[in-house]
């Protein structure tokens, strides 16, 4: 099942437990991962760092999302630490229900434009 990151915390802090994030990059750590989850029924994130968005093809991004939405178990599919609004704007397109900009390395300035921008977008 597909959740925001919003949903699932408040899911975590009502029944009071941790939500772990798993930072996948191909199908097999995808399957392995969404798979334990289910076993162990726990909720999870998982995230996608800029450089898989890169390299990995919709194709992939389609099946992940297909995958945890027909699970019984919640999951957040996160890009984690996105690196520009071409990568946010890819990961909403296939479907991400969480994305988070990193502007770290930027100005303060340059840091508050882009969350800016990435929250109008």
């Amino acid at each position: 099942m597909l959740i925001n990151m919003e949903q699932m915390l408040a899911i975590a802090k009502e029944n009071k437990f941790a939500v772990g994030a798993y930072n996948i990059s191909n199908l097999e750590l995808a399957r392995i991962v969404i798979e334990q989850c289910e076993e162990d029924n726990a909720p999870a994130i998982i995230e996608v760092h800029p450089t898989e968005v890169f390299y990995c093809k919709d194709d992939f991004f389609a099946y992940v999302l297909q995958r945890i939405k027909n699970s019984k178990v919640p999951f957040v599919l996160h890009l984690d630490h996105g690196d520009n609004l071409d990568s946010v704007a890819r990961a909403i397109h296939n479907g991400f229900s969480s994305v988070m900009i990193d502007g770290s390395l930027l100005s303060w300035d340059e840091n508050v434009d882009i969350t800016r921008k990435t929250v109008e977008g």
